[in-house]
Parts: structure tokens; sequence; C-alpha cells
């Protein structure tokens, strides 16, 4: 059974920060603005907030308010996750809005051994490039897993309009039984008859339950 070095909860691993065209922010009904696993979910009182304008989206949409300070609030960037943590990004992150990028377009969670894994929710895809190269269409329910100075796009429309990028976070490090170096060939998948997370490591073909080390 493999058993995933434990670290301290609460520990930032990894943050998230703007490349171009994002920001963090707070006031949407039902999303959380957290880095601690406590949730906060802003609610906005009167029927008129949740009916639709009639171009497809919320009136309560407009009511969001970008975070651009730097502050150390969870609202704000960057976006900050540790053990056990999980982030959503969507279209409430982009300063120019598009309605093809849903609002819960994607999510990133950190493993028990302290890897970033993104996961795409989005109708339409969500990018993600590491090194410069070219963009890689992560498509609803695929997931891979993130390496330092990965950047991710939002809009698969526009993939330079709203892009975050990957760090590791400076007041901690990845756990011991994570290696960087083995991520890029590794990615995970879901089993659609057990809904469980596997891996597949995309140069020898193996394919196993447990994270790869």
């Amino acid at each position: 059974q493999w058993d995933p070095p434990m670290r301290e909860p609460g520990t930032a691993l990894w943050n998230f920060d703007c490349v171009a065209g994002v920001a963090g922010f707070s006031g949407v009904e039902g999303f959380m603005c957290t880095r601690d696993g406590m949730i906060t979910r802003f609610t906005l009182s009167g029927p008129a907030n949740k009916v639709d304008d009639g171009a497809g989206v919320d009136t309560n949409e407009a009511n969001h308010r970008l975070e651009h300070g730097r502050d150390g609030r969870p609202c704000q960037l960057p976006y900050q996750i540790g053990i056990g943590d999980e982030k959503v990004l969507g279209r409430f992150n982009m300063v120019n809005p598009s309605p093809s990028v849903s609002r819960g377009q994607c999510n990133i969670r950190c493993t028990a051994d302290g890897a970033a894994i993104l996961a795409s929710d989005g109708d339409s895809p969500t990018l993600i490039r590491s090194g410069g190269g070219q963009w890689e269409y992560i498509y609803k329910d695929q997931q891979r897993f993130l390496q330092e100075g990965d950047q991710i796009s939002l809009d698969a429309n526009n993939p330079e309009g709203a892009v975050f990028v990957c760090n590791r976070d400076a007041g901690g490090q990845a756990a011991a039984g994570w290696n960087p170096s083995n991520a890029a060939a590794w990615v995970a998948q879901v089993d659609q008859a057990s809904g469980q997370t596997y891996y597949m490591n995309q140069q020898t073909g193996e394919s196993r339950w447990d994270p790869p080390n």
C-alpha cells in the first residue's frame, strides 16, 4: 500500500499568479474564497440577483469584484494551496470575462504527497504549457500534473488573454515523495467504471492506481 509522506496541513506548497488578464475575486454567490479549507460563501440577497439577464449570464456575475490588491487576503493573487487544498479558476477570474469560459473552468488540488494536479471542468478546454512551449488542450474530466513554471490558460478561444502561472511557494517545499522530474511522463485520468483517479505513464504505457513517486 503506497503511503504518501505527510506534511503539516495549511503549509502553502504552490502558488498561482497572473501572467495576463486574470485577478482574484470576491463577492460571487456560491463560490469559495479560501486557502485553508474553511469555505466562505458570499450570498447576494434578493431574487433579482439570480435572474438570467437574457444573455445566458446570471445577474449576480455583475456583482462580483476583482481583487487586484496584494495584501495577502485569500481572495487576492497569488492563490496559495497546500496539502488537501483545492482552488477553482474560471470566468470570475478574468479581467475581460468570456461567455465561452465556465465559472468553474478548472480546479487545482494539492495531493497528500505535495503534487499539484490540474483538472479541466469547463465545457471548453483548459490549456496548459511548459517552458514557453505550445499550448496543450485539456478537455473536461482530463487531468495533468503541474510543474514549476507551467502556465494555465482559461480561454481556448484567446489563449494569451487569461493566463495563470504555477510556482512552488517560497514558504514550503514539496513533500519528499513527490519528484517533479517524473511529472511530465505521468498523467492523471479518471476511471469511468469506478470514478477513481489512476495514473498513466505516456512514455511507457504503464498504468497504476498509486500516485507516482
